[in-house]
C-alpha cells in the first residue's frame, strides 16, 4: 500500500514513554480512515529473552541490516545508549546514511541514557539537530530525591504553527488544550541547537547553553 508509512521504533530502556508512543502509533494504524496507514515494528534492546515472540510488532532480529533499514520511512530512537546497539559502528553509520542518502525521517527522543552527548562521537552526530556542548549530560537524581518541579514547554512561533503540535485548527484552542496536559519533570542538558535548525519549543525558565544571551534551552528541535 503506497499510503502506508513504515516506522521502526528502537528503544533502549523502556519505561512508560515507550509503551505510550508504541500504543499511540498502533492505535492510529488501526483506526486510520481508509485502512491501516502506519506499520510499526519495534526493536527493544533491553528486552527479556523471548519478548519478540510475545509482541506482534516486534522486529525479528537484533537490529535491521542496511537493506532492511532502508525499507522504512521513519526511525524513532528512544532512550538508546549507542553502546547498546548491536554492531554499533556499522548500524549507526547505516542510520546516518538512511537520513543522508534515502532522506528518511529520524526522530530522537532524548532520555537519561540517550542524551545528545551520547552520540557526539558517533556517525549520528552529523544528523542530530543539536550540537553537544561541554556541560555534562543530565541524569535522573537518586530515587530518594524525586523530581517534583514540573514545567510546560514554551512553544516558539514556528512551533505554534507546526502541524505536529496543532491540536485544533484554531491556535488559541490548541494552546488551551496543551495547557491541560500534565507537566513534564525532566529534560536533557549539555547541547545547543545547530545553526539553521528550527526550534519548536523551549524550556520556560532554563537558559540555553552556549547560545545567544536571553535564549532559553531548546526542547524540541527540527532539522
Amino acid at each position: 500500500d503506497a499510503r502506508r508509512v513504515r516506522v521502526l521504533y528502537v528503544e533502549g530502556y523502556p519505561r512508560y514513554d515507550f509503551r505510550f508512543v508504541k500504543v499511540l502509533l498502533e492505535r492510529e494504524s488501526d483506526k486510520s480512515l481508509g485502512g491501516k496507514s502506519v506499520e510499526v515494528q519495534v526493536v527493544l534492546l533491553d528486552a527479556s529473552k523471548g519478548w519478540a515472540e510475545t509482541d506482534r510488532s516486534a522486529f525479528r532480529g537484533d537490529f535491521p541490516t542496511r537493506t532492511e533499514l532502508f525499507g522504512y520511512d521513519v526511525v524513532i530512537l528512544g532512550d538508546v545508549d549507542p553502546k547498546q546497539v548491536p554492531r554499533a559502528a556499522v548500524a549507526l553509520r547505516d542510520l546516518a546514511d538512511f537520513v543522508k542518502e534515502k532522506g528518511g525521517g529520524l526522530l530522537f527522543l532524548c532520555g537519561e541514557h540517550g542524551t545528545p552527548g551520547a552520540f557526539a562521537d558517533t556517525p549520528l552526530a552529523e544528523v542530530l539537530p543539536v550540537t553537544p556542548g561541554e556541560a555534562p549530560a543530565a541524569t535522573r537524581p537518586p530515587e530518594e530525591l524525586p523530581l517534583v518541579e514540573g514545567y510546560r514547554p514554551r512553544w516558539t512561533p514556528v512551533g505554534q504553527q507546526h502541524p505536529l503540535f496543532l491540536l485544533s485548527p484554531d491556535p488559541a484552542t490548541s494552546a488551551k488544550l496543551w495547557g491541560q496536559f500534565q507537566e513534564l519533570l525532566w529534560h536533557a542538558r549539555g547541547y545547543r541547537a545547530k545553526p539553521g535548525a528550527r526550534v519548536l519549543a523551549t524550556h520556560p525558565a532554563v537558559r540555553a547553553e552556549g547560545g545567544p544571551a536571553g535564549e532559553n534551552l531548546p526542547l524540541i528541535v527540527q532539522q
